[in-house]
């Protein structure tokens, strides 16, 4: 049995034990479709954010000679880069990087 079929069935013993009308189906159905729609969508985007973040990070490394990461603030959309630095020659290096024009 496919997930697909199991899915169904699982649907089609649910409306059997509520009793659920047509019309209650179709809701019922389109609620789970939309559900599973948005699931997807969050997933692919998370992946990309994922992707994105991942190798921005690695350009910055690249570019700064140094480990970066960028931190993501929980679900919002703000968050911090940490750049790492080894002594105060180090500093001055990745600052005059930074700041350089």
């Amino acid at each position: 049995m496919t997930d697909e079929t199991g899915i169904q069935q699982t649907v089609a013993n649910s409306i059997l034990d509520l009793g659920l009308s047509v019309r209650e189906t179709e809701k019922a159905v389109r609620r789970l479709m939309t559900a599973k729609r948005q699931t997807a969508a969050k997933k692919e985007v998370k992946a990309t954010h994922d992707a994105n973040y991942k190798r921005a990070e690695e350009n910055l490394a690249r570019h700064l000679a140094t480990r970066v990461r960028i931190v993501r603030k929980g679900k919002g959309p703000g968050g911090k880069i940490e750049i790492e630095y080894y002594g105060p020659d180090d500093l001055t290096r990745v600052f005059d990087l930074l700041i350089k024009q």
